[in-house]
């Protein structure tokens, strides 16, 4: 096979992955959001493609207060998945990760201005066989993004925590 054909077919290859991308994102729409849309406005959701639940994150009672810090609950609906909540602060992403069950989790984070973007994933990495590619969810409010990893496109502004 000459290397025209194979760049060839590597050129349609991945217009077809791009293509495929595009349409799961706008074919399955979900929702996940568990953050404060101004003080004292707290908003809880879920991590929710094609119908299926599979992750859910809500603020604390009082977190949205205007006191600098963050308190969300988070959690896989899933057996075999893991939910993690994401945060960048000054350009700097940090991250809490659950385990591959359906236990509660908590992200606390704090900084200087209650103003934060956040970010709700859920994975299936540790969960499949050795070599098998991971499916990651992340997603805020109905934009979900689907990936091999932590995907931040749809993340959303936090604030008033």
């Amino acid at each position: 096979m000459s290397t025209r054909s194979k760049g060839l077919r590597a050129a349609l290859a991945t217009m077809s992955l791009a293509g495929t991308m595009i349409v799961v994102q706008a074919g399955f729409a979900g929702t996940a959001h568990a953050r404060c849309i101004a003080e004292n406005r707290p908003e809880t959701g879920r991590l929710t493609i094609a119908g299926v639940t599979y992750a859910t994150a809500t603020p604390r009672t009082n977190t949205c207060n205007n006191n600098n810090t963050e308190t969300t609950d988070y959690q896989a609906n899933r057996i075999g998945w893991r939910a993690s909540y994401h945060w960048q602060n000054n350009g700097l992403w940090s991250s809490s990760y659950g385990d591959y069950d359906t236990s509660t989790n908590t992200a606390v984070f704090t900084d200087t201005n209650s103003h934060s973007l956040v970010l709700l994933c859920a994975d299936n990495e540790g969960s499949i066989p050795a070599g098998a590619t991971p499916t990651w969810y992340c997603g805020w409010n109905g934009n979900v993004a689907v990936s091999t990893g932590v995907n931040r496109t749809f993340a959303v502004l936090s604030e008033g925590f």
